[in-house]
């Protein structure tokens, strides 16, 4: 079942200057990718028995019996939609941590990882990072969100900038930071949208 709050969030992660299209850069450490989805990821998931059937299916678009590279560029939004859902939005508690966090730390976790999205949250609310969202983490989120829309705005404003200053540690910063720079000011708009 789907939440108007993940609508939204989703919606803001497909948009085509985010995570929209297909893409196989060779610096890229997913491989292909398509809607945000990469084929590493995947593999992963699918390696690790957490990958359902029928979304093994769905992804496994020439029905040969593997999910490969062949198969990236035909994974269709709905497809999009279910993958997110279950892996990052579920994942990360989406429904329950305050907005606009929320979208923060998903848009974080498609981009970086469940584990490193959430561990970035909790160290801002200064809690013992483990990268689980559980009762501590979103009680504190929710404290660090406040009740206004000034605190709001300053919390995800911090979030924000965490994501950035780990963006420039990275490996293959010099190839991809204006991009990730640009996600991030793109979702800073978006958040300033909704305060307004």
């Amino acid at each position: 079942m789907s939440s108007p709050r993940f609508e939204h969030a989703v919606g803001f992660v497909l948009r085509a200057s985010i995570e929209g299209g297909y893409s196989n850069n060779p610096r890229d450490r997913g491989g292909p990718t398509n809607r945000g989805i990469s084929l590493r990821a995947v593999r992963q998931l699918d390696a690790d028995k957490r990958l359902p059937a029928f979304l093994r299916a769905e992804l496994d678009i020439d029905a040969d019996g593997d999910i490969d590279g062949d198969d990236v560029p035909g994974w269709t939004r709905e497809t999009a939609l279910k993958f997110y859902r279950l892996f990052y939005w579920d994942a990360i508690h989406g429904d329950l941590l305050p907005w606009p966090l929320a979208l923060i730390v998903f848009d974080a976790a498609v981009n970086q990882g469940v584990d490193s999205a959430v561990r970035q949250l909790q160290q801002l609310c200064r809690i013992p990072e483990d990268g689980i969202v559980g009762s501590v983490t979103i009680a504190e989120a929710a404290r660090l969100a406040g009740a206004d829309d000034a605190q709001h705005e300053w919390a995800a404003r911090r979030l924000i900038v965490a994501r950035l200053a780990r963006y420039r540690t990275l490996a293959d910063a010099d190839v991809f930071f204006d991009g990730w720079a640009g996600r991030m000011l793109d979702l800073y708009v978006e958040v300033l949208k909704e305060n307004a």
